[in-house]
């Protein structure tokens, strides 16, 4: 399966409205961002509930008592899971660790529609090549 889609998004505080903390992640998928977005925008209308609402205010990792049910009702997350996380958090409901786990979750209810998606991170480690820094300097005018 050729993963052949580049796909960036951020989760978190992208518009500097607030505390300015952000997460950034750049992905390769089967499926373009298009056909993800229509999926998660169907199944959040089948369900009536919007993952995304979850977790917006800051400092807040726990999810509503809907959402819990729903993650739970959809295999996404287990009893055994909401029980570790109560041992941790006794007074909330399951609360999700990480930005990393958010985009997770994200992309396991898009599976739910799009069962044969599959995703990865992509390495955006890359080597400098100063060797072209400053050519082409006359290809460039107002």
């Amino acid at each position: 399966m050729e993963l052949n889609h580049n796909i960036g998004f951020s989760i978190g505080d992208y518009y500097w409205d607030g505390h300015c903390l952000y997460q950034e992640y750049h992905i390769v998928s089967n499926y373009s961002g298009e056909e993800i977005s229509k999926a998660y925008q169907e199944l959040s209308e089948e369900l009536g509930w919007n993952f995304l609402d979850e977790c917006r205010g800051y400092g807040e990792q726990c999810l509503s008592e809907e959402g819990e049910q729903h993650l739970l009702e959809l295999g996404i997350i287990s009893e055994s899971d909401i029980l570790a996380s109560r041992r941790e958090y006794p007074d909330d409901t399951y609360t999700i660790e990480n930005s990393d786990e958010f985009v997770d979750i994200f992309f396991k209810l898009v599976q739910i529609k799009i069962p044969d998606l599959v995703w990865d991170y992509r390495n955006l480690n890359e080597e400098s090549l100063p060797l072209l820094n400053g050519a082409g300097y006359g290809l460039f005018r107002n």
